[in-house]
């Protein structure tokens, strides 16, 4: 049992070898357990009665690589493990290459279709995010053939006529003549697929993803309710979902009625017009959302049936055009990059790390988030991100690394603008409501961020409000830094004000220099130990490290490089103090907003859904000190001419 319960943790194990008699199963047995568990797994049987059924189960049921008889010389032993081996590494290698086979035949299919047609491209895609999002939520964590189903379901839509899934997305019926062709598609897909090896799983998702729970649709067979394959029910739900509905607004009637099938029309804020057919028509009782007939003026409503549509365009009759005005939002002043995460642990802990999937969820966050802007960059894996503030961009980080994206971003800069020639960066009104022992502590912070005090007003019981002009390059970290200073008790609301002109760099509020590791491996207790005789650590023995990565802080002027893998030399001389136990001080930890302020420009934050990790943005050491002399080649050169 102790033996299973480690396969089925999942740690690949190369060959397993067993004793035919054993206490609760014989040997066959267990072999036929780990064979069902990890098929890949060289199995070898250990048996002194080598009997004719012995060897037959061992051999059907077990499907064993050799039967040793006992006693066995240990060189036999040796030999029948080496070729074990072997034959495992076989199997992982051709597997590797069967996959890489795989992920190209499916790259190329779905590259067809985007060319051919690319309305099933895009249906494909919303649906595989939906797919993914559900089976997250049903907590499956193989989901490789039920996401490739996902992007393969559309394929056999080449051969419908253009024009035919807008129609479906629109909630219009189709011909008699256009609906037998749509109900082909997932057999043509599943017998183009059906022709790439070990697709078998795939395959049949595809085939069901038009069969209903109570057996209607296609195929036309006997298989319904749990006998639909998993995956071919969640890809159904999946599609339904997307042709069902589209994109849901939900808004206020000011005047007129709607019902369904409607003609309308949308007005966006560069003043085109989309229009488009009402699908349904809800309106609200509590928390539920009903269905109705028809709505009029001044109730509270969603609509389906539009394509895309965003927060403030305005839906009106196309024979009278006339738009709302558009709720306003701030612009944003705060910028930072989201990148791909590229640290040696990268695609270790997050289900979503690359490039396609994080600009994907971040253009997906720009249809709610109404005050984001995300634009690409000269870097394919980089993406320049603005928001209202440094909480704006903190919670977006937060959400994504629980949704399992895994990405690093820089830290946080104002957006200064060029107008009229000058340099001009945004400020804001700051509000802070103390006591009044913490006024001394707070007007300090704020003065090394160059905020300027225009009022304060004590009401007699203790408690202070102080008003402040600052820029908002001052407020990026502060938020942390005054709740440490006032124990949790501050509140602070910040409003932006515009822009002035820019009132120079402000200095970094850290202090001291960081401890950086050397090398790549597990932080052990000795040489953490010798870490916190420079600073304070970060991390605690046992935590997964790699060369670049910042394990703690030091006064220092100059970053130290520091080995925390190194572990202490074993001798022959023993010594009264050598087995005193190091006693370590307990490590620092930081919130993500901690870490962000805490990093400088040449210094970067890698987020994934179990860590937050401190790191270089040039790992290698030595191209860290050659950049760092490239870049202060000029000062070195006055000191050399001085000198």
């Amino acid at each position: 049992p102790q033996a299973l319960e480690l396969i089925k943790k999942g740690e690949p194990y190369a060959v397993v070898v067993s004793d035919f008699r054993m206490p609760k199963m014989n040997g066959v047995q267990f072999l036929t357990q780990v064979r069902e568990l990890a098929p890949d797994t060289v199995r070898i049987l250990l048996t002194g009665f080598a009997d004719l059924k012995t060897t037959t189960d061992a051999v059907n049921l077990g499907n064993i690589f050799r039967l040793l008889t006992k006693p066995c010389p240990p060189e036999i032993l040796e030999n029948t493990l080496s070729a074990g081996i072997r034959q495992y590494q076989l199997v992982m290698a051709e597997r590797v290459l069967l996959e890489k086979t795989l992920k190209g035949a499916i790259t190329v299919l779905c590259e067809i279709l985007s060319l051919i047609n690319q309305e099933a491209f895009g249906r494909a895609l919303r649906v595989t995010r939906t797919v993914r999002e559900i089976a997250t939520m049903m907590g499956i964590s193989e989901i490789w053939h039920l996401e490739t189903a996902s992007m393969l379901s559309q394929i056999g839509c080449i051969i419908l006529p253009e024009g035919t899934l807008t129609k479906i997305s629109k909630g219009q019926n189709l011909s008699p003549e256009e609906m037998q062709v749509f109900q082909t598609h997932p057999l043509i897909a599943s017998d183009l697929i059906g022709k790439i090896p070990r697709m078998e799983k795939v395959v049949g998702i595809i085939n069901y993803q038009g069969k209903n729970f109570d057996g209607s649709g296609t195929p036309n067979d006997s298989i319904r309710g749990e006998e639909i394959p998993i995956g071919a029910r969640i890809l159904k739900a999946a599609l339904d979902y997307d042709s069902h509905k589209g994109k849901i607004a939900i808004g206020r009637i000011w005047r007129g009625r709607v019902s369904p099938h409607d003609q309308l029309l949308i007005l966006d804020k560069d003043g085109e017009s989309v229009v488009f057919e009402v699908g349904e028509v809800f309106t609200h009782l509590g928390l539920k959302r009903i269905e109705v007939e028809e709505a009029e003026a001044g109730d509270i409503i969603a609509l389906t049936g539009m394509q895309k549509v965003s927060i403030g365009d305005t839906i009106c009759s196309p024979e009278k055009l006339e738009a709302l005005p558009r709720i306003e939002v701030s612009e944003p002043t705060v910028k930072m990059t989201f990148g791909v995460n590229t640290s040696p642990f990268a695609g270790r802990e997050g289900k979503y790390s690359t490039t396609r999937q994080l600009r994907e969820r971040l253009y997906r966050e720009l249809e709610t988030n109404l005050s984001l802007r995300v634009q690409d960059t000269d870097s394919p894996d980089t993406f320049l991100v603005s928001g209202r503030g440094e909480l704006h961009l903190s919670i977006l980080i937060e959400t994504m690394r629980r949704e399992g994206y895994e990405f690093e971003v820089s830290k946080p800069e104002a957006i200064v603008k060029e107008i009229d020639g000058k340099l001009m960066e945004p400020v804001e009104s700051l509000t802070v409501d103390i006591k009044e022992e913490f006024i001394g502590v707070v007007t300090e912070l704020l003065s090394t961020r160059q905020a300027q005090m225009t009022n304060m007003h004590n009401d007699g019981k203790g408690n202070v409000r102080m008003e402040f002009r600052i820029p908002t390059k001052g407020l990026i970290g502060f938020r942390s830094a005054f709740l440490t200073a006032t124990r949790g008790e501050g509140v602070m609301n910040s409003v932006f004000v515009g822009y002035e002109l820019w009132s120079g760099e402000i200095g970094s509020t850290r202090s001291g220099s960081v401890l950086v590791a050397s090398e790549t491996g597990i932080a052990v207790t000795y040489g953490l130990n010798n870490a916190q005789e420079r600073g304070i650590t970060f991390i605690e023995p046992g935590t997964p490290v790699y060369e670049g990565m910042i394990i703690g802080q030091t006064n220092r002027p100059r970053d130290i490089a520091v080995n925390v893998c190194k572990e202490k030399k074993l001798t022959n001389i023993r010594s009264s103090t050598s087995d005193i136990a190091i006693k370590l001080t307990p490590p620092l930890k930081m919130s993500l907003e901690q870490a962000i302020d805490f990093i400088n420009k040449d210094e970067l934050v890698e987020v994934t859904p179990q860590n937050i990790r401190l790191r270089k943005k040039i790992l290698k050491e030595s191209m860290r000190l050659r950049a760092y002399a490239s870049e202060h080649k000029d000062n070195f050169e006055k000191e050399a001419a001085r000198s």
